[in-house]
């Protein structure tokens, strides 16, 4: 492992966060953004409403060059699987999001929020940025180091999980970044997101361990892997398809 890659996956450890800047060279960027524009007139969302978030998923969105050269990037899969632990991590979400300003942003919350503690750094959260963020528009916002506090400490039995007082009480930090930055985060730290006041597009998705799920994840993994069979094999790109099913 270099310095870099240790460098990026301690922060994220003990953080919660890291930025990995220049993920993609400037005509990869700029196909990610048109082929995303595309998936939203392809999934009827084509129309820009101010105001409007658009989400689209699921894995027919590999058949964009541009979108799935981020999920089958080498390095988003070598470093979710330095964090996770797991050689082989399940890819659990395909997803880009679209936000059409101004849009007042997204208030504070964990993705693990589902009563229950989970196992450390089971789950990775990536997303890359097609737009520039600033702490004025759309900044992605985190508490650092509050993944730990979701994650089952077998020293303390009796510990109780995260109260959404706690959430939203607590000091969030801004995050700054320039297009084609990817964004590593422990999908359970604490976050939320700035109102928007520009353009805020990205392609997002996170890669899970097969071996220490949680009750959740574990159901959640079982329900996509037999949807997944039913897409013919071809569909998905080869560097993918390991971490497809």
């Amino acid at each position: 492992m270099t310095t870099e890659t240790q460098a990026i996956v301690d922060s994220v450890r003990s953080e919660g966060v890291c930025l990995v800047p220049g993920l993609l060279t400037q005509e990869e960027l700029e196909e990610a953004r048109n082929d995303l524009t595309r998936a939203c007139e392809d999934a009827g969302k084509g129309e820009i409403t101010p105001g409007e978030r658009t989400r689209v998923s699921g894995p027919w969105l590999m058949k964009y060059p541009g979108l799935a050269r981020v999920y089958g990037h080498p390095r988003t899969i070598e470093l979710s699987a330095l964090i996770t632990e797991e050689p082989m991590p399940f890819l659990q979400e395909i997803v880009a999001n679209r936000y059409i300003p101004p849009h007042p942003g997204v208030p504070p919350h964990l993705d693990e929020d589902f009563g229950e503690l989970i196992p450390p750094l089971m789950r990775v959260t990536w997303a890359l940025f097609l737009d520039d963020i600033s702490p004025e528009s759309g900044s992605l916002t985190y508490v650092p180091g509050t993944h730990w506090n979701n994650y089952i400490d077998p020293q303390e039995h009796d510990k109780a999980t995260p109260t959404k007082k706690e959430v939203q009480q607590a000091e969030y930090i801004p995050i700054t970044l320039t297009a084609g930055t990817l964004v590593l985060r422990a999908a359970d730290v604490w976050h939320a997101v700035r109102p928007i006041h520009h353009l805020r597009r990205y392609i997002t998705g996170s890669f899970s361990s097969r071996s220490r799920p949680s009750q959740w994840l574990k159901a959640d993994m079982a329900r996509q892997l037999a949807e997944r069979r039913t897409v013919p094999r071809e569909e998905i790109p080869a560097a993918i398809r390991p971490y497809f099913i």
